[in-house]
């Protein structure tokens, strides 16, 4: 899930946003205000490129607006569509051009189970049949039609070498990205034009329509009897006829290299303008009228990439750390208050983020925007991924082969799990997480699920990864949540930062947390809040823990794992167990409380560029030291 935690970070961080809206909590309009506001302005056209979910929400409880939605175009299911990267026969010879074949769905992460549904309609398949019996006119582009477009190597090249708007780069830079980063080399023909051709299909009809005309530039019709699921064709009372896309409508300009109209057309058509079809033409891509006002070089003439690195030449390092977090707000905090740690004492090697927390690994960013800050471009930052058990190897491997992780601090387990079936070189690991049930009835976190009333959130999460990590032999320390809760006082906490001297990381912190309490008491949806104040205990007990007059007992403990969603993730004392781990039970509250100010208010290690406004001042003159477009620099030397 992605919590709008992470946007609030993000805000709050000098984060290298364009322009001034922003995602404000309490204050960003729903889906269904945006919905409400626009049907009732008068006649709208809907375009769904995803699963159904908002719109089947807004036709169930806003039935009286229906008659406002004029047409809906959709992005999904499969009707007559086969396999799209095609095959022989089993005995066929090796010159056989492979024909489409197979399966209607593309739901490639469950084929074997699932193998004809479409991802849009996967996603929310009840939503999907509110949506088609909804009585409103529908244009359907399946799978069927997407099919039919790939994008392919002579109209990835004609797109590179047409680029002469901010948009068109912006577009084909997203392409590229997506054919580098392709999981095999078929790109060229298992990617679609699924979205970008529906939204050429749906403008193409609008303007047909405007001008009394039915005919569509880029696409093929028939009209078919559909039901949800994946959407199948069927026909009785379950039926609902509508117009469906088949394919996609050859070029027909036999001078041109490009074999489908609608990659004509693309190169000069910015296909989701859709108040263009108010004047009957079409936006192009490449024409000057209407293109975007700049790109961040025009805004930002002197911007350049700059990679900040610390001098540690003779100076005593600290034991190496690699730090396993996910995208909270508690996290967050743990980590600048890792970067602040003298670096004779702790030594951050690694930062692994893990992808089934509360949000996902595109918000990877935000950790390179601390670490720019902080001048510490030096560290290399790991993505997991959004399955459980499984994750990226490859800087683990790096990590800790070169025997850059003695210690490890997680807040997610992803990661351990599986380093333990291979290297085991590591010294010792602080857990943040896990509720360990006992005789006073206390409560664990998993809100989101009212029925597991024991389970911590991390546990949760993967608890199959959990056991594995915590029922090892390993030394491992355990920061339960009994622990959490002792240190997740508002006031204690923006106190302490308060009596301190300010850094711009302090303030940073004090303006998140004052923004949570905030939004704990005016909200019965932030009520969790305080949960992440007590994420930063296991950083701060991992660099100076014993300062805190800790009381640790070693406790034989078991989790519940791959049983039910009610008991997933449970933590037990289990006197079976072999192995035990240490538990902080105890500690001095008004002692961890200062050294949390205290660090994050030293001058020392702070931060190179303190906010956007210094960024953006940086990039608007001339460098004063330094030539070049993209620089390393001595984060000692940063403000010369």
């Amino acid at each position: 899930m992605i919590s709008p935690l992470y946007h609030l970070c993000a805000n709050i961080l000098y984060h290298l946003k364009q322009g001034n809206r922003r995602y404000i909590p309490l204050q960003q309009p729903t889906a269904q205000e945006v919905m409400v506001n626009t049907m009732s302005a008068g006649p709208t056209t809907v375009i769904l490129t995803g699963a159904h979910t908002n719109f089947a929400i807004f036709l169930m409880t806003y039935p009286h607006l229906k008659s406002n939605v004029e047409h809906i175009y959709i992005m999904g299911g499969g009707v007559r569509s086969r396999n799209p990267t095609g095959c022989c026969p089993e005995n066929a010879t090796t010159s056989c051009i492979p024909q489409q074949c197979g399966d209607h769905g593309n739901l490639f992460t469950s084929y074997t189970t699932n193998p004809n549904a479409e991802f849009n309609i996967f996603g929310d398949p009840f939503a999907a049949y509110q949506v088609f019996h909804s009585g409103i006119p529908i244009t359907l582009v399946p799978l069927d039609a997407t099919n039919t477009i790939p994008i392919n190597e002579k109209f990835f090249d004609e797109f590179q070498n047409h680029q002469s708007t901010y948009e068109a780069q912006y577009c084909f830079k997203s392409l590229k990205m997506a054919r580098d980063t392709w999981f095999n080399d078929q790109f060229y023909t298992s990617y679609f034009m699924w979205d970008s051709f529906t939204s050429g299909v749906a403008i193409s009809s609008m303007r047909s329509e405007k001008n009394g005309e039915f005919e569509n530039d880029f696409a093929q019709f028939e009209y078919m009897n559909i039901t949800d699921g994946y959407t199948k064709e069927v026909y009785g009372p379950e039926a609902v006829k509508i117009r469906v896309a088949t394919k996609a409508k050859p070029n027909m300009d036999k001078d041109s290299s490009l074999d489908r109209e609608f990659f004509k057309s693309f190169l000069k058509v910015t296909s989701w303008l859709i108040r263009v079809i108010a004047r009957a033409d079409l936006q192009v891509l490449n024409r000057q009228e209407n293109s975007g006002r700049f790109n961040i070089q025009a805004q930002f003439p002197f911007y350049r990439e700059v990679l900040y690195k610390p001098e540690f030449r003779n100076k005593k390092i600290g034991k190496p750390i690699i730090f396993d977090m996910d995208m909270s707000p508690g996290d967050f905090v743990s980590l600048i208050y890792l970067l602040k740690a003298p670096t004779e004492v702790v030594d951050l090697k690694g930062i692994l983020v893990s992808g089934n927390g509360w949000a996902n690994v595109a918000s990877i960013d935000i950790i390179y925007d601390i670490l720019h800050m902080m001048g510490r471009d030096d560290i290399p930052v790991g993505r997991g991924i959004l399955l459980k058990i499984l994750y990226n190897m490859v800087l683990l491997e790096t990590l800790v082969t070169q025997n850059f992780g003695s210690h490890w601090l997680l807040s997610s387990f992803l990661s351990l799990s599986i380093l333990m079936q291979s290297f085991l070189c590591t010294q010792s690991i602080y857990v943040v997480g896990g509720h360990i049930s006992d005789e006073s009835d206390s409560k664990g976190n998993v809100f989101t699920v009212p029925s597991n009333k024991y389970a911590e959130f991390n546990m949760y999460l993967d608890p199959l990864a959990a056991k594995t990590v915590l029922e090892t032999t390993l030394d491992i320390t355990l920061i339960p949540l009994s622990s959490q809760r002792k240190a997740a006082s508002f006031q204690a906490i923006l106190k302490a930062l308060k009596h301190a001297d300010h850094t711009p990381e302090s303030s940073f912190v004090q303006h998140l947390f004052l923004l949570l309490h905030d939004l704990q008491q005016k909200h019965e949806l932030y009520h969790h809040m305080d949960m992440f104040l007590g994420e930063v205990l296991g950083a701060v007990f991992l660099v100076e823990g014993f300062n805190m007059r800790p009381s640790l007992q070693s406790k034989p403990i078991s989790i519940f794992a791959n049983s039910t969603t009610s008991m997933d993730g449970q933590m037990v004392v289990d006197k079976r167990s072999a192995n035990s781990v240490k538990v902080l039970v105890d500690f001095s509250t008004e002692e961890y409380y200062n050294r949390v100010a205290n660090s994050l208010c030293n001058k020392e290690q702070s931060a190179i560029i303190s906010s956007f406004a210094e960024q953006s001042a940086m990039w608007k003159r001339p460098p004063k030291k330094y030539e070049g477009s993209h620089l390393c620099i001595n984060a000692a030397e940063a403000h010369t």
